[in-house]
């Protein structure tokens, strides 16, 4: 596995390319640790990790990673998303972009996406 490293902002609206305060990182076997320095925060696994991620986003992006979760990973049409929150549309599409600009999610096809894989390593 190699390691994938993330910069999370304390304030979660920012995107994510303005940002550079904190270091989180995904996976790895010591790859590139020492030149991490001690500033950075490995990342829970598993269900530790959804609920991680749970906790710290705003509610709307929270609740639609929360759906796409407990479909372990398959495809969902953003039609059942808009019918289970109520939201509509544009707010829909912004959640999940904003949820792909962490890597929390992934276009799955046309019109589909999906919970990614990192969420449910594991388990």
């Amino acid at each position: 596995m190699s390691t994938r490293a993330l910069a999370i902002s304390p304030d979660l609206s920012l995107p994510l390319d303005t940002v550079t305060s904190t270091l989180i990182v995904y996976g790895g076997k010591g790859m590139g640790k020492t030149n991490l320095g001690s500033d950075y925060e490995p990342l829970p696994v598993g269900e530790d990790l959804q609920q991680y991620w749970y906790s710290r986003l705003p509610e709307g992006e929270s609740k639609i990673l929360k759906i796409l979760v407990r479909h372990r990973g398959n495809p969902v049409d953003r039609e059942l998303l808009d019918e289970q929150t109520g939201y509509k549309r544009s707010s829909r599409d912004a959640y999940l972009s904003r949820l792909a600009a962490r890597r929390l999610v992934e276009v799955a096809g046309a019109g589909q996406v999906r919970a990614s894989a990192n969420l449910f390593e594991g388990l």
